[in-house]
């Protein structure tokens, strides 16, 4: 019985280890499961930033989107027949594709990358329904690329992008970097001088495709030196110029102010029956004394700063149009947008305000949240302008 008692005994305690070691697993799994949980929490969490940072970059387009992109016509006007046309306007409708390529930069990048910086401000804009445009006169768009005039325009991260003074032609088709780095900029249209090599021309260069657009303004001895170019959008046309200049001893005022000032006036007027005008460019004409550094030295003397050009103006604010950004800042002095290259004009500030955006108060000044000269911005003896829009 002793013996039997002895074997009893082991096979009770081997039981009851099977049973302990069964019960400290069920103890270490229920001990686990918080931990598990918390791990797992832990693992949600970059998800939830990656998501919140997601937010505020700008929404990626489709690359299989059927109008992903294209060029109005095509950028050198050599096959105009290729042209659809809008049964109300008359006007091109783009339609060559490109795709865009450009992939976003990281969250990492964008925050050690400061160049990069006004892209992360511009998402956030976005997000709110802010719509940007930048104008600016490029003196020349092969001379302006070798500046990083790509690098700018990235870093600027406009909707729109109208230029003046592009300065080519048939025989010199846009440069090829446009094509190749500004990928994001898919409908572009250029207006080119074909009357004069090297000369005038201007172009719009938008994210999103435009309904129609123009070359010129309908008057053959204007549009021959691609002086205009005009988008039709969803709430607004935008017309771009580069408005004669005067020249040395003002040889060119009287076909300035009699000619292409009255016709272009009528085109606008034209437009605006149907909806809002925004008109933007080289105006070639400070308005008032603020609007240059030495205007009595100036005043009736120099190109862009006689009573004759300035009356020309005033006739478009008197049928309702508006400076926007004196809209904003009435009593601003010493902001310009253009220096000469003589003299060390820019390091000095010695310049003129000549780049506008005039919009019609009735129709859009609501929708001017702000105007900003990007003086610091090189590339050319003009810089940037950029308007804020908060369409409704």
């Amino acid at each position: 019985m002793a013996k039997q008692a002895e074997e009893v005994a082991p096979r009770r305690s081997s039981r009851q280890r099977e049973k302990r070691k069964i019960s400290d697993e069920a103890l270490a799994a229920e001990e686990a499961k918080p931990k598990q949980a918390k791990k797992a929490a832990t693992k949600k969490q970059p998800k939830k930033e990656k998501n919140i940072v997601a937010e505020a970059e700008p929404p990626k387009e489709s690359k299989n989107e059927e109008d992903s992109s294209s060029n109005f016509g095509s950028e050198t006007q050599e096959k105009p027949e290729s042209q659809e046309y809008s049964a109300s306007e008359g006007l091109p409708v783009p339609d060559l594709p490109i795709s865009d390529l450009y992939p976003k930069s990281s969250q990492e990048q964008l925050d050690s990358d400061e160049e990069v910086e006004p892209k992360t401000a511009t998402a956030k804009v976005e997000q709110a329904g802010m719509f940007r445009i930048v104008t600016w006169n490029v003196a020349g768009l092969y001379a302006c690329i070798k500046k990083d005039f790509c690098k700018a325009v990235k870093t600027l991260d406009c909707d729109i992008l109208c230029l003046q003074e592009t300065k080519l032609s048939l025989k010199k088709p846009p440069p090829a970097e446009i094509a190749e780095q500004l990928k994001e900029w898919k409908y572009r249209n250029y207006a080119n001088s074909e009357g004069k090599a090297g000369y005038s021309g201007t172009a719009i260069l938008s994210k999103s495709k435009p309904i129609s657009v123009q070359r010129g303004i309908g008057k053959t001895k204007h549009d021959d030196f691609g002086r205009s170019c005009t988008a039709e959008f969803e709430k607004f046309f935008l017309v771009t110029s580069y408005v004669p200049n005067s020249g040395r001893g003002l040889v060119n005022l009287d076909y300035r102010t009699n000619e292409w000032e009255s016709d272009l006036r009528n085109y606008l007027t034209k437009l605006n029956k149907d909806k809002p005008v925004i008109y933007c460019g080289d105006l070639n004409v400070a308005h008032t004394a603020i609007d240059l550094k030495n205007d009595k030295s100036n005043y009736n003397k120099s190109a862009g700063y006689t009573q004759a050009e300035i009356d020309e103006l005033e006739k478009l604010l008197e049928l309702g149009y508006v400076d926007a950004y004196r809209k904003l800042y009435p009593a601003e002095e010493d902001c310009y947008t253009f220096w000469s290259y003589m003299g060390g004009a820019r390091s000095k500030n010695v310049g003129w305000r000549l780049d506008y955006f005039l919009m019609k108060i009735k129709d859009c000044e609501e929708w001017i949240e702000d105007v900003v000269v990007h003086s610091k911005v090189q590339g050319s003896d003009h810089c940037p302008v950029e308007i804020k829009l908060n369409l409704p």
